[in-house]
């Protein structure tokens, strides 16, 4: 035993004789404790102690020990083997966003895109080069979803004057997420499904609260739109949303209505109530709901 040890088993000992009862004897489970070889290397052991008592009255201890610094090495090996694990898929992962990208490129580009598409499909593979180099960082911290949905859709009204919205939100959703980046992609989200449809389609936003601890942010069409249109802003929202512990799948209904589903994890603490933020009235406009 290293001293300190010696120190401390010899008061053990002694408190056993006395009581009948010790930290190791009494224990559920082997301890783990230093210990040191012949040679006066230290190395760390479990050991078990076991009280035998002999029909003539004598008390025994059977010690059981076990180096436990293969367990450690196995431990080390296991975390490496994960962190690989890990590596691996966030390496996969960007070669499938990767793929769908070039995808989405190619389908654009054969339709001809017009100037405006053009510009979007630049900015989008812009911001995807950015984001995969490592030029942007996340910040996740709680944020409210409601606040940012309302940004995202003020600032569609005054891109799109003349489009259509229907909004459904609860008073507050408290999320974990970059606050940035999710009005990025939301922002990114709702420019598709607008270029998707017919220029007065109505395009609506839902926010629910899915127990027990996430939220549920969708975005659809009214009438039907075509889903081949979807370009490298959805893609680049997709990544977004992974990058936060989210996700984002699309959908097309039998009458061909496309519908974008966002997922977010919700925060641990309740959000706190707050009072309905007015809306400003716009001759032709949906009423907020």
């Amino acid at each position: 035993m290293p001293a300190p040890i010696a120190q401390v088993h010899r008061a053990g000992l002694e408190r056993y004789l006395r009581t009948g009862h010790g930290l190791v004897v009494d224990a559920d489970g082997p301890v783990e404790m230093p210990a040191r070889t012949r040679a006066g290397d230290e190395i760390r052991v479990e050991l078990r102690l076991s009280e035998v008592d002999t029909p003539g009255g004598n008390r025994y201890a059977v010690a059981v020990i076990r180096d436990a610094m293969q367990r450690k090495h196995l431990e080390l090996i296991n975390l490496e083997l994960a962190q690989m694990r890990i590596a691996r898929a966030d390496a996969e992962e960007a070669i499938a966003d990767r793929d769908e990208l070039l995808a989405v490129v190619g389908a654009a580009l054969e339709r001809s895109p017009n100037p405006d598409e053009l510009r979007r499909l630049a900015r989008a593979l812009t911001e995807f080069r950015q984001w995969h180099s490592g030029e942007f960082d996340l910040c996740i911290h709680e944020a409210d979803l409601v606040n940012i949905v309302h940004a995202a859709t003020d600032a569609l009204r005054r891109r799109r004057p003349a489009q259509r919205l229907l909004i459904s939100l609860p008073p507050a959703a408290a999320v974990n997420c970059d606050p940035q980046r999710m009005r990025q992609a939301l922002d990114e989200v709702l420019d598709e499904l607008c270029h998707a449809g017919p220029e007065a389609t109505r395009v609506e936003v839902r926010l629910d609260l899915l127990p027990p601890s996430s939220v549920r942010l969708t975005v659809s069409t009214e009438a039907s739109a075509d889903q081949s249109v979807f370009g490298a802003g959805l893609q680049l929202s997709r990544a977004l949303l992974r990058r936060q512990g989210g996700t984002l799948g699309t959908s097309q209904s039998t009458a061909g209505c496309l519908q974008v589903v966002m997922t977010l994890p919700g925060s641990a603490r309740a959000p706190r109530p707050k009072q309905a933020r007015p809306r400003k009235g716009r001759v032709g406009a949906e009423p907020s709901l």
